[in-house]
Order: structure tokens, then sequence, then C-alpha cells
């Protein structure tokens, strides 16, 4: 098996020979590597680069700031393998994937088979996460070329069709929307995951996004009578931000805030534009629905990936479209979350700094 394109993060130690031991090891595997001396550089090379395996000396399992690096580091630890290396310790440490003492470390009998068998399996995982990016973006090319005979039909390019034929074709139409949906979330997330997605920054005004995306959207809220009430504290506010991805964002919400409310309901959307003392500005969005509001152990979870609410855990999809919009608005610099009004209701709100 090929193992040159695995790449592994390193804490360094100061035991020099263990050091020296693991990196004799990674060049006897050809495993290419990098160093950090501290936990925020670990941080910076984690966000900026892709690695497969986190390898962390430890001097002591208790640190606090051991405990704080793992509560930071958020989704990466859905794509890194975290291997660690420090005292003695029954049982493993719930940090880690793979935990081995120093004095385990220093024997090579135990250490070459451990990260070979690592890397083999971090090797088939990374070609499987590459294969499912270029099978998405293989399939849109021919889902979108499907869409356009469906529409070619139902304008009656090629004869008329009877009005059981038109909702046929109307309804395959709503399906291919909702794949090609399904597919744009597993890209951004498998973009994402590999460090390959980049913003696209532009200058443009708020109220413009809002009432292109409430457009977007008048289809979906008129079926159940539901009425948007938008309010901006500054119409002329210029943001610079990728705008298709906070439209994403938008779009996302809006949809479960139309999905949940009642019929005749109503979603209100507040744009908060300010100016602090210090010369920066944001922009702070509220989105509340008037739905039946969510559980508090489901508020705590409901951005993570794949997470569904139990009481829609039939509900078709990946479930992907809050984790997506989570993954955007983080991509700002900005933050994201949900709570539950005393008059009812939900409370999306997010916040993009202005620049």
């Amino acid at each position: 098996m090929q193992l040159e394109r695995q790449k592994a993060l390193i804490l360094q130690s100061k035991d020099e020979q263990v050091a020296n031991h693991l990196l004799k090891v990674l060049n006897d595997l050809a495993i290419p590597y990098t160093e950090r001396n501290s936990i925020d550089g670990i941080l910076d090379a984690m966000y900026t680069e892709k690695f497969e395996t986190l390898i962390l000396f430890v001097e002591n399992l208790d640190a606090p700031e051991l405990k704080s690096f793992f509560d930071s580091i958020g989704r990466e630890k859905e794509t890194l393998l975290f291997f660690g290396v420090g005292p003695k310790a029954d049982p493993k440490p719930p940090f880690f994937d793979f935990y081995i003492s120093k004095d385990e470390m220093l024997d090579s009998i135990t250490l070459l088979p451990i990260l070979q068998g690592i890397f083999e399996i971090t090797q088939k995982v990374k070609n499987q996460a590459e294969l499912s990016s270029m099978l998405i973006h293989d399939m849109r090319s021919p889902m979108q070329s499907i869409m356009s005979y469906l529409e070619l039909l139902q304008t009656d390019t090629f004869g008329p069709i009877n009005e059981g034929q038109q909702q046929m074709i109307k309804n395959s139409l709503r399906l291919q929307d909702k794949i090609l949906d399904m597919l744009n979330e597993l890209g951004d997330v498998m973009r994402f995951e590999n460090k390959t997605f980049k913003l696209v920054k532009s200058n443009f005004k708020v109220k413009d996004l809002l009432q292109d995306v409430v457009q977007a959207l008048w289809v979906q809220a008129d079926k159940k009578n539901i009425k948007f009430s938008i309010s901006i504290s500054d119409e002329e506010q210029i943001v610079f931000a990728d705008r298709l991805a906070l439209n994403r964002v938008f779009v996302n919400i809006l949809s479960n805030a139309i999905r949940f409310s009642p019929n005749d309901g109503a979603v209100r959307i507040d744009c908060l534009c300010s100016h602090a003392t210090d010369g920066t500005a944001s922009c702070k969005v509220k989105i509340t629905d008037s739905g039946p509001g969510i559980k508090d152990e489901d508020a705590a979870l409901i951005f993570d990936k794949f997470y569904r609410i139990r009481r829609l855990k039939t509900a078709k999809g990946f479930g992907l479209g809050l984790y997506v919009s989570k993954l955007f608005v983080e991509a700002h610099g900005g933050k994201i979350g949900v709570y539950n009004n005393r008059e009812g209701g939900t409370t999306f709100h997010f916040q993009i700094p202005v620049q």
C-alpha cells in the first residue's frame, strides 16, 4: 500500500529520545510530517492544512489546556485520528483514538506496526473521501441534464402532454431539486473537511440579499400562508462577505422556519448592524419562527453533522443544512446558535463581521 500521501501533525516532545524515535519510524514509513512546539501552533496548522493524523506528546493528562484544546477543535475531531503518547494510563484517555506510554513507544516492535496500521486505516479513509468527492462532483452534470430534459417536456416542446403527465414532470423536477441540494450540501462538507473551501467575498447590501432569499422562498411560504417580517437597522449597510455562502445560510434557516411554523404563521427576520468602539462592525441576524420550539437537548446538538431531531428521524435527506450553515458562518469568523422564546417559537441567530 502506498502511504506517501499521508500527512501527520506532531506536537513536539521535550524528551529528545522519544521524539527522535518517533521521527525515525515515520521516516521509515515514508510519512511526511509537520512539527509544532505549542498547542497554538497545532491549532494554526490544523485550520490551514489537511492532516490525517495528529500525534500529541502529553506530559500531564489532567492538564486544563489539554481538555481546552479538544473542546476547541470542533469539526476537526471528525477528520483527524488522534494518537497520544504520555504517562501510563488505564483505561485509555477518552481524548485519543490510540494511546501508548513513552516506555511502550521506545519499543520499535510496538510502535512500528501500530503506526503502520494507523496510516493504512487513514489512507483507506482518505481514498474513500476522495472517491466520494469525485462522485458528488460528477453526479451534478447528469442531474442538471435530466432537469433540462424535463423542463423541455413541460413546455410542450415535443408535443402536448396531458394534465397528469404535467403533474408527474412537476413532481420529478421538485425531487431533482432536492437531490441537487443534497449533493451541494455534501460537496460543501467535503470541501471544508479537505481544506479546499475558500470564501469568495464581495461588497453587497444586506437588504438586497434578504430580498433575493425571501423571493426565492415565497412559493414555499405562500403554500402555508406564512408571512415574512423583515427589519434592518441600516438598509444601506454594505457587508464584505461571500454572498452565495450567506444566501445558503439564510435559505437553510428560513426553510426550516417555514417548515416548522403552522399555517397562517409568521417568520420574523431582524438584522442589527452596529459599530463597536474599537472600530469593528458586525451584523447580528435573528430569524424567529412561530413553531413549537426545540427541546433543550436537541438545541445543543442541532448543528452537528447528520444530526436529526428524533421526532423527525423519518424525514428524507441528510440533515446537513444547519451543519453547513454553521460551517459558512464560522468561515466568516462569526458564530451561530439557537434558543426558544418565552412567547413561543424558535430563534436562530448568527453574527457576521463587517469589513
